[in-house]
């Protein structure tokens, strides 16, 4: 979905652009991109989205084959959507 952050040096370019952007809003060291993946994961897990849907919104890999292998990716892509809708009307 986003070929410049898929190479090698992809996730550190992806982190330090997503650091822009934070810092625009806040000058706070505790927020960090790291301190976003712990919130959403909090979000995710009081809202009740499953383990597999929070592994793909959070980057993290899945134990089961299943899961990466079967599915098309506009299904996933709806399912995540909804997911992450869900974590965001968390209080």
């Amino acid at each position: 979905m986003f070929p410049r952050y898929a190479g090698e040096l992809g996730p550190t370019t992806a982190s330090a652009t997503l650091m822009k952007w934070i810092r625009l809003k806040t000058k706070d060291k505790k927020h960090t991109v790291h301190s976003l993946r712990h919130g959403m994961s909090d979000r995710l897990v009081i809202a009740e989205v499953s383990a597999v849907d929070r592994n793909a919104i959070l980057g993290h890999l899945n134990a089961g084959v299943g899961e990466g292998t079967y599915g098309g990716r506009l299904a996933k892509l709806k399912a995540l959507t909804k997911a992450m809708e869900k974590a965001w009307q968390v209080e």
